[in-house]
């Protein structure tokens, strides 16, 4: 699953435990579950049950992984150029790992080599396509993974 860049909200079905794509226009209407591709979720047209809203900003990267599973706890913006965005995953750890490092890399942006990163420290950190900084913390908590994703736009 991938984030794209919309005006607006994003939310997550917190309940089913899932991101769901959103049919519609600009309005943060119901989900659509027939929609054709649920590999995409558009940042803006998303509904959380209990009605919580995050809100991304507008220069938030297009192509961004997501699990499949990810979850969003929290959200915060740090000025006007940084955001993080809080989550979980069943995912194991491992996997996470590489699977980021993978979709980071195939959407062109520059990724630390594994042999510029401490060995113990279970992150990603990486630049490009807008990006002057971001970073993927993975912190397992045993059933869940705990995900921090941080970015901040070039000056």
């Amino acid at each position: 699953m991938t984030i794209s860049t919309f005006k607006g909200t994003f939310t997550a079905l917190l309940g089913a435990g899932l991101l769901t794509a959103c049919g519609g226009g600009d309005d943060a209407g119901s989900a659509d579950t027939s929609s054709t591709d649920s590999s995409e979720i558009a940042m803006g047209e998303a509904m959380m049950e209990g009605s919580e809203t995050y809100s991304l900003p507008d220069w938030t990267p297009e192509e961004l992984y997501l699990p499949d599973d990810f979850t969003v706890t929290g959200s915060q913006a740090i000025g006007t150029r940084t955001y993080i965005m809080m989550g979980t995953s069943a995912m194991p750890q491992d996997e996470l790992l590489s699977t980021y490092r993978n979709e980071l890399e195939a959407a062109g942006y520059d990724v630390t080599p594994l042999e510029r990163m401490p060995p113990d420290e279970p992150a990603i950190y990486f630049d490009g396509n807008g990006l002057e900084t971001a970073q993927v913390r993975i912190n397992d908590t045993g059933d869940l993974r705990e995900l921090q994703i941080d970015f901040s736009k070039e000056m």
